[in-house]
């Protein structure tokens, strides 16, 4: 036992002595333009190269040009075709190498195998990959980011990635100077949004984005999209009114192939307006009011990755801020309509898979197959609404205790009249009697969204909190 003990702290003073190697001898303090960058500063984690690591000394004699960016980037994948011309037409002048800070090198690498599988030219660029050190020194703007090293290992400059061309290579390698490079210089006015339209750049440098527009033609109605994965750090939503937008901000999900719903949005019934003008946030079919006058479009971009709860909460605090609400959760108790089963056996095998649902061929039956209950719920919410999804609708209470997918067909239940008999759910409660599967209407506590109107701030207690702050 004490041999296994020793054995152990052995290898926890060897990983600390390697570890503490790696950055003490290193200031991580950021260089400057002109600045020597530390010759055994170290590219680790490498995809695409002999070794799995090197150092800046390695490609002494050649400029060594860093392109920062990450897998949710757009501009920096779409611009890899680019990087692999450049590689190749001046490869016995220059190293381009990638550097992702924010990605270890599994995940690297299997966004490159799937990406190089639907492209006709594959990614051979190297790139560094979890990088901890490199970034703090050479530290990027925006993605992606060009971090320029002379043949001496000099930080000559740092430009977007636009500025990663033939024109600025040629002009390094002829010693034309690196002033000559092009950089974000442009005049700016303040009073319009920046990034936008060549206003201070092409938005590279930009860490999220986010804005509410008012209906336009040229927009799309009802698209939505959540997205916090390698694809993008998005939330888009077009032509919503506002309770649709915050029911969006609190929805549950994305359940991805294990789902029939992908995203379950908060339901009505389980939100209480308290505010002086509902109209402003309801979708009201008004002859005397314009169809397109209380919806808007919201979206939001993160140029870093950002989990998605992070992502919906800095929509529900837009959400918030614009439109002068307050969102406070609270109990109630209220009817429900709770759903209970006598006999869970009869339910299914216990298990699901991927979830489907639809119409049986033969007869006029509808069927759910290796749907969780949780589910079940999220399509009565999203598709047959009703009392499901209305204001004075009731919350749908799961008390079942299974915890499997549900196997079961609805008789007599078409394309034509589902909506009518799963709106109702005595009629409902029928098509499920051979299962021992109903709903009941009983009153439960339930989480409730309370919004409210913004209170507003006088002047003096404006003052006084920037004040005291």
């Amino acid at each position: 036992m004490k041999t296994k003990k020793i054995y152990f702290t052995l290898i926890f003073i060897c990983i600390s002595i390697f570890l503490n190697a790696q950055t003490s001898g290193y200031n991580l303090n950021r260089i400057g333009i002109g600045d020597k960058v530390p010759e055994d500063l170290p590219l680790v984690n490498l995809v695409n190269y002999p070794n799995s690591e090197a150092k800046i000394s390695d490609f002494k004699g050649k400029w060594l040009i860093l392109d920062y960016w990450f897998t949710g980037c757009g501009p920096c994948i779409a611009s890899w075709p680019k990087l692999m011309h450049l590689q190749e037409k001046y490869g016995d002048k220059i190293q381009i190498m990638g550097v992702n800070h924010m990605q270890n090198k599994e995940v690297v690498e299997d966004f490159i195998t799937r990406r190089n599988k639907r492209s006709k030219e594959p990614f051979t660029i190297p790139s560094v990959t979890g990088d901890t050190i490199l970034y703090k020194i050479l530290p990027p703007s925006g993605y992606p980011t060009v971090i320029w090293i002379d043949p001496e290992g000099v930080y000559r400059a740092s430009t977007n990635g636009e500025d990663l061309n033939d024109e600025n290579i040629l002009k390094v390698l002829n010693n034309k100077g690196i002033k000559s490079l092009a950089v974000n210089t442009t005049f700016i006015n303040l009073k319009r949004p920046l990034f936008i339209d060549g206003n201070g750049g092409t938005g590279q440098q930009m860490l999220y984005y986010s804005t509410i527009s008012k209906y336009s033609e040229r927009i799309i109605n009802g698209a939505f999209l959540m997205s916090a994965d390698s694809s993008g750090y998005v939330i888009a939503a077009t032509h919503k009114p506002i309770i649709d937008l915050i029911s969006r901000a609190y929805c549950k999900g994305p359940y991805n192939r294990y789902s029939l719903v992908d995203y379950i949005r908060l339901p009505q019934t389980q939100i209480e307006l308290k505010v002086k003008n509902q109209k402003k946030l309801l979708f009201y079919n008004d002859p005397n009011v314009s169809l397109n006058e209380n919806i808007y479009t919201y979206q939001l971009i993160s140029y870093e990755p950002r989990k998605l709860e992070e992502l919906k909460q800095i929509m529900r605090d837009d959400l918030q801020k614009y439109f002068n609400l307050e969102f406070q959760w609270e109990k109630r108790r209220k009817q429900c309509l709770v759903l209970k089963a006598k006999d869970t056996t009869l339910l299914g095998d216990n298990v699901y898979k991927t979830p489907i649902y639809g119409y049986k061929k033969v007869g006029s039956n509808f069927y759910l197959k290796d749907v969780p209950v949780f589910n079940f719920f999220g399509y009565l919410t999203e598709y047959v609404g009703g009392i499901y999804n209305e204001p004075n609708g009731y919350p749908l209470i799961d008390e079942t205790g299974y915890k499997g997918g549900l196997d079961i067909i609805f008789e007599n239940v078409t394309d034509q009249n589902n909506r009518e008999i799963l709106r109702d759910y005595k009629k409902l409660n029928i098509a499920m009697s051979k299962y021992k599967l109903s709903f009941s209407l009983e009153e439960r506590e339930v989480s409730v969204l309370v919004i409210t109107d913004s209170k507003p701030i006088k002047e003096n207690e404006f003052h006084t909190n920037i004040f005291n702050n």
